[in-house]
């Protein structure tokens, strides 16, 4: 934090070790499904208490971060907590104030773990902005899916932007092959990307899933191939590619890039 201007420490978000906890709303959780997930206030699908293998990539990393890192979409606050736990200077985002209320009053995390937390509210990327070269790594998981093609590629720009040359983006998103897609989806899928649409995977028809299986109105599916385009365009380093397990083994796209910019 040392290396941050003030600027730059301004707009990390709201110092939890600033707020009076006794006037921030106590903030209920939904019952858990039958699997123990827990849908998430926004009402977009559910938050797991398990960290996956990236995440738990990306807590590792963050372990080793002198400038804070971002988790994205955070809900009730897994992985910044497990990050804070570790050490590190965590901004949890969420488009709820619900969520980052009940991160701030945890019974897991402690005043001292606060001193090294910030909320910030927003709907990244459109309305969020970090000071350039300020994030040590970003954390993106089961949020880009909600992107519009053109909020894929801002957010790219934006990350490239906010992380240091060598910070890291984690991402874990739906694949063509998640379980919730229709059939033939993935086959259609990957006939338009060699046909050469940019962004094949949407889907806003969610009429074949049972009510209480729905997670809005809108996926935008991404494979490997599409992850690697956006990331290349943008001086990222691949490290790690590919699918990842979900409830089938090829529901998750996940990716570990490397930020190589330019100075």
């Amino acid at each position: 934090m040392d290396k941050l201007s003030k600027l730059q420490i301004q707009k990390l978000g709201v110092h939890a070790s600033d707020l009076d906890l006794a006037s921030v709303p106590d903030i209920k959780l939904p019952d858990p499904a039958p699997d123990g997930r827990i849908r998430v206030l926004s009402n977009k699908g559910y938050a797991t208490v398990d960290l996956m293998e990236t995440s738990q990539e990306f807590v590792d990393f963050a372990s080793t971060c002198p400038l804070p890192v971002l988790d994205i979409g955070t809900s009730y606050g897994e992985t910044v907590v497990t990050a804070l736990k570790k050490g590190s200077i965590v901004i949890a985002n969420d488009i709820e104030q619900g969520s980052l209320d009940y991160i701030v009053k945890r019974k897991d995390i402690t005043d001292e773990d606060r001193k090294r937390l910030y909320l910030k509210k927003g709907y990244v990327p459109n309305d969020m902005d970090f000071e350039p070269n300020s994030l040590g790594a970003i954390h993106a998981s089961r949020v880009m899916h909600f992107f519009t093609p053109e909020e894929v590629k801002t957010f790219f720009v934006k990350a490239k932007e906010w992380l240091v040359y060598d910070g890291v983006l984690f991402i874990i998103t739906s694949s063509p092959y998640h379980w919730f897609t229709p059939e033939g989806f993935a086959k259609e899928y990957e006939r338009q990307f060699k046909e050469g649409v940019e962004f094949p995977g949407i889907i806003t028809d969610f009429s074949y899933i049972s009510g209480n299986l729905k997670t809005g109105g809108y996926n935008n599916s991404m494979d490997p191939k599409l992850i690697y385009r956006e990331a290349v365009k943008n001086d990222f380093l691949i490290k790690k590619l590919g699918y990842a397990k979900g409830r089938n083994d090829y529901d998750y796209t996940f990716a570990v890039l490397v930020n190589r910019k330019e100075n």
